[in-house]
């Protein structure tokens, strides 16, 4: 019985460096603390958006980045939620800008970000974070 809990443990850990590590495991991982009960379907357009997030976010490719994929395919949630929130977990003093066409779009993505942080699911992860 011990190994058993040792061995989730050790799962948990290790799933947690995981996502502290890779942006495309927290972003699907974010969306199902953020969302419970939402289905999100994997699918190579967002594993392709997380991949290029990375890239540049780790200064291995430009770091600008034009996106253009139809509506409904993750975007906003990939950039301008789980992406900021990943970078804060990463780097608590980094300083982000965040702007949408719209006020409402804004306060909402802002409101999606602070929802995510104050999920078990992100204290975990960062717990060095916590306030």
């Amino acid at each position: 019985m011990t190994q058993g809990i040792e061995m989730k443990h050790t799962d948990r850990k290790l799933a947690d460096t995981l996502y502290r590590n890779h942006f495309g495991a927290f972003a699907y991982a974010a969306f199902k603390a953020l969302y419970p009960g939402t289905r999100l379907v994997s699918n190579w357009h967002i594993d392709a958006i997380c991949y290029r997030l990375e890239e540049m976010m780790m200064g291995r490719t430009a770091r600008r980045l034009v996106l253009n994929a139809p509506p409904r395919s993750l975007k906003s949630f990939l950039i301008s939620v789980a992406l900021p929130v990943w970078i804060l977990g990463r780097s608590p003093a980094a300083k982000l800008i965040c702007a949408s066409y719209s006020e409402d779009l804004s306060f909402k993505f802002s409101r999606d970000c602070r929802a995510l942080i104050d999920t078990p699911f992100y204290k975990r992860v960062f717990p060095r974070n916590e306030a």
